[in-house]
């Protein structure tokens, strides 16, 4: 499957570029990860995460504002989630709630690529059928943008990512 970054106008700001990816085959969608996710939060997400969906949407319009900062952020080894709540909540032993994920790459605090998750049910996001397929994408997409950095096929340009045009993402 291909997929095309594309940077997300209406959020970004001079601080802050957010990029997102397309995906598909040879036809690419015109519906972003974020869109997806944007989608789905809004139609499925249950009034108990509503905290979490406000804070989600609040750190990235901070981060529009100021920059992304680490600590706004919850590392996943190549990849990263918010929202990072700032309390930690304590859960009961049999929960089958872990929070709300949106799973993001963190380039730089100039530029970070948001793309998709869901409620986390499992203690082991593989585990869990809201969040596995995204999980594993987005560490899939890390690591092909990384090495596409890393080899010189993706600048990053204050808020801007300068793509060269022989470079694409097959994941």
């Amino acid at each position: 499957m291909l997929a095309k970054l594309v940077k997300i106008v209406p959020l970004s700001t001079p601080i802050l570029g957010y990029y997102t990816v397309e995906l598909g085959g040879v036809e690419i969608s015109k519906i972003s990860e974020f869109e997806k996710f944007d989608e789905q939060v809004i139609k499925f997400v249950h009034p108990q995460h509503q905290y979490e969906i406000n804070w989600l949407f609040t750190v990235i319009e901070k981060m529009g504002l100021s920059g992304a900062k680490p600590y706004y952020f919850k590392n996943e080894g190549e990849f990263e989630y918010i929202p990072k709540i700032p309390t930690e909540v304590v859960l009961a032993a049999d929960s089958e709630d872990y929070g709300l994920r949106l799973y993001c790459i963190y380039l730089s605090s100039r530029i970070v690529i948001l793309l998709n998750g869901g409620i986390k049910t499992r203690l082991n996001p593989l585990d869990c059928l809201n969040v596995s397929v995204h999980f594993k994408r987005c560490k899939q997409l890390a690591l092909k943008i990384k090495k596409g950095i890393q080899d010189g096929y993706i600048v990053l340009d204050n808020t801007n990512l300068i793509i060269d045009e022989s470079f694409y993402i097959d994941i």
